[in-house]
């Protein structure tokens, strides 16, 4: 068991005053309904191991608060990963704008479309993304330069083929904001 997890374990402990809580507990500690609750019981997703008190179909079931406190510590930590690449995105959207935002999007989904003749790359960019957003090609050239100067965005000068970096993977994957945020702000 983790820290994190060793903590949770140690409040709800003190909160609960027993080795394992029911799921109305467990549900009012997720925040969800208990009719959610069910469903997610049925499924056996999205809950921590539970032990079912009998063989009827309603037989009561516990929750030991080791296993809601890892899942809880998993749960939390996979949040606060979401909630920081959310963050990140607002804030890489300020910093360069929507509309340069929406131009390396574009990028990213040509540039892996399946049909795409040179996987990851976009050939004729500057035309095919215009084209896309409906933009003139001189507004979309200037966006490019941008993403280009940033870093997310890089250009194949043998080819004139563009593609996006490790840096656009990740400001939408994993917790690595910090990186993404410093490129960000050393261009504005």
């Amino acid at each position: 068991m983790g820290a994190n997890s060793d903590k949770i374990y140690k409040e709800l402990l003190l909160k609960y005053k027993r080795m394992s809580i029911s799921k109305k507990e467990l549900a009012k500690e997720l925040g969800i309904s208990q009719s959610s609750f069910n469903v997610r019981i049925s499924k056996r997703e999205g809950i921590p191991n539970f032990k079912k008190l009998g063989t009827a179909k309603n037989a009561k079931v516990i929750f030991n608060l080791l296993d809601v406190a890892e899942f809880l510590s998993e749960t939390k930590q996979e949040l606060a990963c979401a909630d920081s690449i959310k963050e990140t995105n607002s804030q890489t959207t300020i910093a360069l704008g929507s509309d340069t935002m929406n131009v390396a999007d574009v990028i990213y989904n040509l540039s892996n479309n399946p049909e795409a003749k040179f996987k990851g790359w976009l050939t004729n960019p500057v035309q095919s993304v215009a084209l896309q957003l409906n933009a003139k090609e001189s507004d979309v050239q200037e966006k490019i330069k941008i993403l280009i100067e940033t870093g997310f965005v890089l250009k194949d000068m043998d080819t004139g083929f563009i593609g996006v970096t490790n840096l656009w993977w990740d400001l939408f994957s994993g917790c690595s904001s910090k990186k993404v945020l410093a490129k960000v702000e050393s261009h504005v």
